[in-house]
């Protein structure tokens, strides 16, 4: 059994909602108002263009907007309400998208999202605007990505038989954690990055499942899960442990011979940890996550592309 990793380098770019950060193209005259402006890139990393984002703003310390959900309506218009005025003073925004993404504004110490058990299935995004100043502008955001996004692919490299699927699976890497927010604004060119600090190895995230229809695969990729799809916190990937621990993936298959349409493997012969653990009717392929990636870790706003190859060797 193979497999082939490649990380995308295309998708480490960040959503750009602005070409310049907290500027945009100039109005006829200054608005008092703070108003937005967003254009988001189609070839991005997210489930879909930003329809939503929470912002908070605040001005020498002291609040002028809290939490507030700002909504897309229309290709290049955003709604908020009520309006805010800018102030005479600097402001430093804060904005996260989904807007229900709960993140905690600290000023005096660090602004953090605490993640208690990532779901895998939405991208996270935030923004930082820090000193912006009234202008004849509406304010532009730039988002960058803090998860990272893994797409599985698979095919069967024995063509004499035929390779059943019944589940496959992502594990092995941290679930929980906190992100602490750039402390700089995000533009392009910047390098504003924030800071992950995740624990524990308790991901187990079901990619496929027979319900009842196995996967039978062929000797072409097959994608799983409609591609990019899963987003997960950067982290360090552990090596494979037995066949219960390290970061990894693992596909339970069954290998039938076409002619009979007898299970071939696993038999009697079949090594007590090459087993599913789950139902030990069938094999356990198991794929290290780190294989192929720099210094074994995941990157914020990296998408990482797994090529598994299932082979059978009696």
């Amino acid at each position: 059994m193979t497999a082939h990793f490649t990380a995308s380098a295309a998708a480490v770019l960040a959503i750009l909602l602005a070409a310049t950060a907290c500027k945009s193209d100039p109005a006829d005259e200054p608005s008092p108002y703070i108003t937005f402006d967003a254009e988001s890139e189609r070839d991005i990393v997210t489930t879909e263009n930003i329809r939503e984002f929470s912002v908070s703003a605040y001005t020498g310390g002291i609040p002028i907007m809290e939490h507030v959900t700002v909504v897309r309506t229309g290709s290049n218009s955003w709604h908020y309400s009520p309006a805010v005025m800018w102030p005479e003073t600097p402001v430093d925004f804060y904005a996260v998208s989904p807007a229900d993404t709960p993140l905690e504004i600290n000023l005096s110490w660090e602004n953090v999202i605490r993640i208690e058990r990532l779901n895998g299935k939405n991208d996270i995004l935030v923004s930082t605007c820090l000193d912006a100043i009234q202008t004849s502008a509406r304010l532009r955001l730039n988002f960058i990505h803090i998860l990272s996004c893994v797409a599985v692919r698979i095919r069967s490299g024995n063509p004499d038989s035929r390779i059943i699927v019944k589940k496959i699976s992502i594990k092995g890497f941290p679930t929980s954690g906190y992100y602490y927010l750039p402390k700089i604004t995000t533009r392009p060119g910047n390098n504003a990055e924030g800071i992950w600090s995740a624990w524990g190895a308790d991901a187990n995230y079901t990619l496929f499942e027979a319900s009842p229809d196995h996967l039978v695969l062929t000797d072409s990729y097959t994608d799983i899960d409609g591609g990019c799809t899963n987003f997960y916190i950067p982290s360090e990937l552990g090596p494979i442990e037995g066949n219960w621990g390290g970061a990894r993936i693992e596909v339970a298959y069954r290998v039938i011979d076409p002619a009979t349409g007898t299970v071939i493997w696993p038999d009697a012969t079949t090594p007590y940890d090459q087993l599913f653990t789950e139902d030990r009717s069938y094999a356990a392929a198991l794929y290290w996550l780190g294989e192929g990636v720099a210094d074994h870790r995941w990157l914020p706003g990296r998408k990482y592309i797994y090529s598994l190859t299932v082979r059978h060797h009696r």
